[in-house]
C-alpha cells in the first residue's frame, strides 16, 4: 500500500504492497483478512474473478478491490463514503499497487507490454459518496428505494445476481451497527427466498460472510 505522499511500502501476508506504520496497518485488518478469505476461496474452487465485475463498498485504501484486479476482474469499482478517502488513499494505493505489479511483470519477463500485464488493464471507477446515490454505479438502483440499507438493497440484488453473484461482508464482533447490518442482511436473504448465506471465517474480532444466489 503507497499513501499519496511517497511513504516507503511493505509487503503483507497478502502479497500486496501495505503502508508502514502501526495506523494504517491497523486500518488494513480487516481488509487483510478478507483478501486471505478471498485467496482460500480461489484454491478451493469456489471462487474466481475472471471477467467479472466487481463493487468494494467502504474501500479505504481498496485492498480487496485491488485483489480481483490481480485475480483478472474486468472491471472495479472503489467506493467510501469520504471523498477525502477516495482521493488520498484509495486512488494512490490502487495505482501504486498496479504499476508495481506491472513493473514486477516486466522485470520477470523483459518487455514492458508483456501479455501478462495487459491482462490487468481493468475498467477501474472511483466514487465518493452514500449508499443511497449509489444509482450514479450501479443504474438498476430505483429512486424510492430510501436511505442506508434500503439503499442498498438493489445493488445488493444486483450483485448477488444467478448464476455466480457473490458478496462478502466483514462485520465486527460486538459492535450493533455491523451486527444490525448482518441481521437485516440475513432478513433479506429470507425474505428474498433467492439467496444463501454462510460464516466463512471468524478472525479476531470479526466475522467474514458470504452472500450468494442458489
Amino acid at each position: 500500500m503507497a499513501k499519496s505522499s511517497g511513504n516507503r511500502t511493505a509487503r503483507g501476508r497478502s502479497d500486496l504492497a501495505t503502508p508502514k506504520g502501526e495506523g494504517p496497518l491497523k486500518c488494513c485488518e480487516s481488509s487483510l483478512e478478507l483478501v486471505n478469505v478471498l485467496k482460500n476461496e480461489i484454491r478451493d474452487g469456489l471462487l474466481t474473478f475472471r471477467s467479472k465485475w466487481v463493487l468494494e463498498l467502504g474501500c479505504r485504501y481498496g485492498l480487496p478491490g485491488i485483489f480481483s484486479c490481480l485475480k483478472g476482474a474486468s472491471t472495479v469499482h472503489f467506493q467510501d463514503p469520504s471523498a477525502g478517502i477516495i482521493r488520498c488513499r484509495t486512488i494512490p494505493n490502487v495505482l501504486a499497487n498496479l504499476e508495481q505489479t506491472r513493473d514486477n511483470q516486466s522485470h520477470q519477463q523483459g518487455s514492458p507490454l508483456a501479455p501478462s500485464w495487459q491482462q490487468l488493464s481493468q475498467d477501474i471507477h472511483f466514487y465518493a459518496g452514500e449508499w443511497d446515490e449509489l444509482h450514479t454505479v450501479l443504474s438498476v438502483i430505483q429512486e424510492d428505494e430510501g436511505r442506508l440499507f434500503l439503499g442498498m438493497r438493489c445493488p445488493i440484488k444486483a450483485c448477488l445476481r444467478p448464476p455466480y453473484g457473490v458478496m462478502y461482508l466483514t462485520a465486527k464482533k460486538n459492535y450493533i451497527g455491523s451486527s444490525s447490518a448482518v441481521r437485516q442482511l440475513r432478513a433479506l436473504v429470507d425474505e428474498e427466498g433467492a439467496f444463501g448465506v454462510h460464516l466463512v471465517a471468524e478472525p479476531p474480532e470479526r466475522e467474514i460472510w458470504k452472500f450468494f444466489s442458489k
